[in-house]
């Protein structure tokens, strides 16, 4: 697990399990998962550029290769599973098609940060994360 989803992990423990029924505390949660999202895209863009364009390489690669497919697959798996987690933690009702969306989220804000990433922006992230978080929890 990387340190980002060991920080994520250990800060949604402070929340009580199903937060999604208490209307204050979700808010807050997705004021904060919006946050630490942006942060989180920002800086791999902006700091760790080469790794992100590796691994969308190799996400497409993996269409080509069948070789490259069943790794692809099982990273995908991890990186699902890990908001998978989240949202089970904080009670949203469609588990695996919002950890989708919103993976695909995050790597559509990668792309479009790679491809300018004079435009990519704190804030244009952190409300993108923000509107769809809310969207998947249905709050």
């Amino acid at each position: 697990r990387s340190p980002f989803w060991s920080r994520v992990n250990e800060w949604i423990k402070s929340y009580p399990i199903d937060t999604r029924s208490h209307p204050v505390l979700i808010q807050e949660v997705i004021d904060h998962m919006a946050a630490m999202g942006a942060n989180y895209i920002i800086t791999r863009v902006h700091e760790h550029r080469d790794n992100v364009i590796l691994e969308h390489a190799f996400w497409y690669a993996a269409l080509a290769d069948e070789r490259l497919k069943g790794m692809a697959m099982q990273h995908g798996s991890r990186l699902l599973g890990n908001f998978m987690q989240i949202l089970q933690y904080v009670g949203a009702r469609e588990i695996e098609l919002g950890a989708r969306s919103l993976l695909s989220t995050v790597r559509r804000l990668e792309y479009e940060g790679m491809l300018d990433s004079v435009a990519l922006n704190y804030e244009h992230v952190r409300v993108t994360l923000h509107h769809q978080i809310r969207a998947v929890l249905a709050v």
